[in-house]
């Protein structure tokens, strides 16, 4: 609402102001074409991102934010790659500014699912890590922001985008993926997190090849490979456990236990897993009493030194 208190929600704009927003993104664009990174910040293309990212931060906050979200699909891709725009802080500032917006506005319908596509389009394609770990937390954000706003097939996609990128090359990819999934198994349905659990599971199957000490790996890639698959299934099972802090469902105990089959391995596996029962510690100790009854006694030997 305005100081007058008319509703200016559903306000888009004239003509003339629709076409002055274009013309602004489309002469970024092009002056991007020809853009030279240097430290002096003064270019064409600088400028013309800071006015904009400036246009976007004033109008998510007062009531021209319809206006600005009608652009939001189009501006989305040139708004993640200016994150990592190192040779001018303040446009890579309010480009994280921008997108903590983006994820948290609550869209309608049919601009949430282009939102959406276009953030799910620029995981895939971008080659560059910085941008994937500062966008899969936004996506998560965006899920909840618009969980009721966005179709059942568009959140299977976020969810199964968020789980592939547990076997990025990059392990803070991963951690980011890691953080983002365990937030969105919260609100998933029990047949997905039975899906979730079979998937990661089956990446635990083949066991690391024993190392001897002094001498060389067979095979360097495959054991690297491995490695990675490995830790992508213990990632995706931690998610599991960490999404359920303080119950036990009937699931839990077999995963416990693949879990602890894994503490022998390298890091980061090592690491993952005992971060992992040091968080199911803390937040089960005040009623292990009664939890430790949904355990076998063959599980609670296998994860006695554990918890």
């Amino acid at each position: 609402y305005g100081s007058t208190g008319r509703d200016f929600s559903h306000w888009i704009g004239t003509s003339r102001t629709q076409n002055l927003i274009r013309d602004m993104i489309t002469s970024v664009n092009d002056w991007k074409v020809d853009h030279i990174p240097s430290n002096e910040g003064t270019s064409n293309y600088i400028r013309g991102c800071k006015t904009l990212l400036t246009f976007f931060v004033a109008g998510f906050g007062y009531s021209a934010r319809r206006l600005a979200i009608e652009h939001i699909p189009e501006i989305l891709p040139l708004f993640s790659l200016l994150q990592e725009q190192h040779d001018d802080e303040d446009v890579a500032r309010l480009a994280n500014v921008v997108m903590q917006f983006l994820s948290q506005i609550l869209y309608t319908a049919d601009i949430s699912e282009g939102v959406a596509n276009k953030i799910l389009a620029l995981l895939d394609e971008s080659a560059m890590w910085h941008v994937v770990n500062k966008t899969l937390p936004l996506l998560c954000t965006l899920t909840f922001s618009n969980r009721f706003t966005l179709s059942r097939d568009v959140r299977s996609r976020i969810l199964d985008t968020t789980a592939a990128f547990l076997e990025h090359d990059q392990i803070e990819v991963r951690q980011s993926a890691s953080s983002s999934l365990t937030s969105l198994v919260k609100c998933a349905s029990p047949e997905v997190i039975t899906d979730i659990n079979s998937k990661f599971s089956a990446k635990l199957q083949k066991r690391l090849p024993r190392v001897r000490h002094g001498k060389p790996l067979k095979n360097p890639t495959a054991y690297s490979k491995l490695v990675l698959t490995r830790h992508a299934g213990v990632l995706g099972l931690s998610c599991l456990v960490l999404a359920f802090p303080y119950t036990i469902p009937d699931w839990m105990p077999e995963v416990l236990v693949l879990l602890a089959n894994c503490m022998d391995d390298p890091n980061p596996i090592q690491g993952t897993v005992q971060r992992t029962f040091a968080e199911f510690r803390r937040t089960h100790m005040d009623t292990w009493h009664e939890d430790r009854k949904k355990f076998t006694s063959a599980q609670l030997e296998i994860l006695t030194d554990m918890l």
